[in-house]
């Protein structure tokens, strides 16, 4: 039996690999595959750095943008467990600038994207103080604005309005969570990145994980990532809004993301019970249910339910599948602006689901 399950193994492994060209010249990917708790796929394909020629390894270090903000959500969680918040919390008990026309709006809102606060992003080239066609490269950038998430904050404070009352509509909200990274920091007194590193890294034995802020702390076997420009790959790694954090700014390894997975299959990280909510379809005040939870997306794929997420930005694209009935899980991580994404995961799920 074990000789049949390997064998099986090496030709779902023979399938992923023919979905990469080989030799590739330009960025690729690093998948991993967990299936009842046992790694049976962590390759690498591509190179981490173009112009070196440098391949991608299992230990190259992406920028997982959006996946992030399931950790922020994770932090939140351990604060609202140990009695230090709690998630009916207005934001006007950690932040009195928003009052009066954010009071309505509580963590769970931000957690759900239900809130309504207006796109930070947006804001701040709105202002103009943050370029629509900012520079794409680091040594263009000495004299641009590089507002941090604190900035941020006040930014959207200082609006006096929202887009919607909280919780009467769902869209989704970068703004949300940095203001819960924000959250986190005030309540704990840590930076965000110690906060992680303390209560969620270091207990899941993710060693190659760190947050990257204002502190521009340097990142080891980081990948470089990509645009596809007509035949050439351009190096897109720099925009001035790089040092804001919650919503996404996790860097990290397929490793450390399988070491993640694991962490959510018990108790490790916070009561099994505490960790459902996170997996629990949120209501609109209508009592309307949405496919999102705390940081993940909740859908539904061969007849299982599935959480997951995926995350872009600049050149960075991410992806975690989980099909907990199934005790399946799928983690991709680009360095390409032009991976396919949401394709490549479909493939990969039907070669491990065994349908065509």
């Amino acid at each position: 039996m074990a000789n049949l399950c390997q064998a099986g193994s090496q030709s779902r492994s023979a399938q992923v690999d023919a979905l990469f060209p080989p030799s590739s010249p330009g960025p690729g990917a690093v998948v991993a595959v967990v299936d009842h708790g046992r790694v049976v796929l962590e390759k690498a394909y591509g190179l981490a750095n173009v112009g070196a020629k440098l391949p991608l390894t299992v230990h190259s270090v992406f920028d997982l943008a959006s996946v992030s903000k399931q950790f922020t959500a994770m932090g939140i969680m351990i604060l609202a467990q140990e009695g230090r918040l709690n998630l009916n919390d207005s934001i006007c008990k950690f932040f009195p600038e928003f009052s009066p026309f954010g009071c309505a709006i509580t963590l769970r809102h931000l957690l759900n994207h239900t809130s309504g606060l207006p796109d930070y992003e947006h804001l701040f080239r709105a202002s103009g103080l943050v370029a629509t066609n900012y520079p794409r490269a680091a040594k263009e950038a000495r004299d641009t604005y590089e507002p941090t998430s604190r900035d941020a904050l006040r930014l959207m404070a200082r609006q006096g309005k929202l887009r919607f009352k909280p919780g009467d509509k769902w869209e989704y909200s970068d703004s949300g969570y940095v203001v819960l990274a924000q959250v986190i920091e005030k309540v704990s007194g840590e930076s965000y990145g110690r906060f992680l590193a303390e209560n969620i890294f270091r207990p899941a034995g993710m060693t190659e994980t760190v947050v990257y802020d204002e502190t521009r702390p340097e990142i080891a076997r980081r990948a470089v990532s990509y645009q596809p420009v007509k035949n050439e790959f351009k190096p897109i790694d720099y925009t001035p809004l790089n040092l804001i954090y919650g919503d996404g700014n996790v860097n990290t390894t397929v490793g450390d993301m399988i070491k993640w997975d694991n962490a959510l299959t018990g108790d490790k990280l916070v009561h099994r019970a505490t960790l459902q909510e996170a997996f629990t379809r949120g209501a609109l005040n209508n009592g309307t249910k949405f496919d999102y939870g705390f940081g993940w997306a909740l859908r539904k794929r061969h007849n299982t339910e599935t959480t997951e997420h995926n995350g872009s930005w600049v050149g960075f694209r991410s992806g975690i599948v989980r099909f907990s009935q199934r005790q399946l899980t799928i983690i991709i991580l680009s360095n390409s602006a032009g991976f396919p994404m949401g394709e490549m995961e479909k493939k990969i799920e039907a070669i491990y689901w065994d349908e065509p």
